[in-house]
């Protein structure tokens, strides 16, 4: 795996304005900006997406791809969807710019689970049929990552039938033993005046605010995209684009075997479209804003007879439109309440993993979606609840050979009970 290439900016030209970070209270960069050393790239990765727990990459029930922060920093990229998207067997998709979605193997964005330190990132439903282009602007920034987990294939035996296509995990940066802090800034000028210039900026901070007890790391991001002068007949131009992030995590420990993490995040994608610009001139002018806020509280324990992780958060995110010269449309709303509990138990020759997940989704605002004439009009709101429980053991046959068979439940209130298998 590399990532060594610089990232390719068409028509453009980009100012040496990044990497450009910085170290607060530090002595260095090196020593403080990282949650913990990174290790020789000669050893094998940990990794945590494949099972629920930590394991060597070589030994993941999945094919595993590990983007470590030294990869990130080396790749040149400014968004975890650029880096994700030169991942083997990921492809960026979309009729044009602006519905750009990342799939694995084929199967469309729907099918791809994203995850956030292990915790599922679920507002498409606020989108009316199209769904790319907007929740990899949802992304921590490059700053705030510590590493990005790629699998590939189905996991749904573990996660559901969102991930049938794979999961991509993201890591965030935990808190480091000194106050560090991080800045990138990069601009990119386009030689074409049909493309837009953009303008990006990062930050990262955190440290300790009682040794081995107490930590904060707060960070952001701001991306701006100037509309672009070119469209086609069968596709939009790049539209105007306006995206900003800002994420707050508080770590506890209250005991050494014992981690609590708190975690509040905000973004805002704004796009516009101005006719004869991005779009052609006989169409109307249009600003659409999605926003999204989420908060949770996690618990990992380490015990003498296995590991637990319990997870409670919600997510709330919003859909709103402004065609026709500013005159508001509709606003849809989507909330998610979610409850995720698992529990590691190794033995002599295999280690169990359980586990359970609670899901409350409600949708709101829908009633003028795809509306015709004579037929009953949309409800405008509706409450799906999803209960799973799962199951997962690793044999260890040899030394070389491990067999991991799990299976999974999931429960919905209209869709039924429905189990997925797994045999690796």
């Amino acid at each position: 795996m590399s990532h060594s290439e610089r990232a390719p900016h068409l028509a453009g030209l980009r100012l040496a304005l990044t990497p450009f970070t910085i170290a607060l209270l530090t002595a260095g960069v090196a020593t403080g900006a990282s949650a913990q050393p990174i290790g020789s790239t000669t050893l094998s990765p940990v990794v945590v997406t494949a099972s629920g727990v930590e394991q060597q990459v070589k030994d993941a029930p999945a094919s595993m791809t590990v983007i470590s922060r030294d990869d990130i920093e080396k790749s040149g990229y400014t968004t975890a969807a650029d880096v994700i998207s030169h991942v083997e067997g990921v492809v960026t998709t979309g009729f044009d710019p602006n519905n750009k979605d990342i799939v694995i193997r084929g199967l469309p964005g729907e099918y791809t689970l994203v995850l956030v330190d292990g915790r599922r990132q679920n507002t498409r439903e606020t989108m009316n049929r199209g769904t790319g282009g907007v929740q990899y602007a949802f992304l921590p920034p490059l700053a705030a990552i510590e590493r990005i987990e790629v699998a590939r294939g189905p996991m749904s035996s573990l996660y559901g039938s969102e991930a049938m296509g794979g999961v991509i995990n993201i890591i965030t940066r935990k808190v480091p033993e000194k106050w560090s802090a991080a800045l990138d800034s990069s601009v990119t000028l386009q030689t074409d005046d049909d493309y837009g210039n953009s303008r990006e900026t990062q930050f990262w901070i955190g440290g300790p605010i009682k040794d081995d007890v107490v930590g904060l790391q707060v960070y952001g991001s701001y991306d701006d995209l100037t509309e672009g002068s070119n469209f086609y007949p069968s596709a939009d131009g790049a539209y105007g684009r306006d995206t900003r992030s800002l994420g707050l995590k508080l770590a506890v420990r209250p005991a050494a075997n014992q981690d609590v993490v708190l975690d509040v995040s905000t973004q805002r994608l704004t796009t516009e479209s101005t006719p004869g610009e991005s779009v052609p001139p006989d169409l109307d002018w249009f600003k659409e804003q999605h926003r999204r806020t989420s908060y949770g509280i996690t618990h990992t324990g380490r015990w003498s007879f296995g590991e637990s992780r319990i997870s409670l958060y919600r997510e709330d995110s919003t859909q709103e439109n402004w065609p026709k010269s500013g005159e508001y449309v509709d606003n849809r709303k989507l909330s998610n309440t979610g409850l995720d509990a698992s529990l590691s138990m190794p033995f002599e020759s295999h280690t169990l993993r359980f586990g359970g997940q609670f899901l409350r989704s409600e949708l709101s605002g829908i009633q003028n979606e795809a509306s015709f004439p004579n037929y009953p009009t949309n409800t405008d709101k509706v409450t799906l609840n999803n209960y799973a429980l799962f199951v997962e053991d690793d044999y260890y046959l040899t030394d070389d050979f491990t067999l991991t068979a799990g299976v999974r439940m999931d429960h919905d209130d209209r869709y039924g009970t429905h189990w997925s298998p797994r045999i690796y």
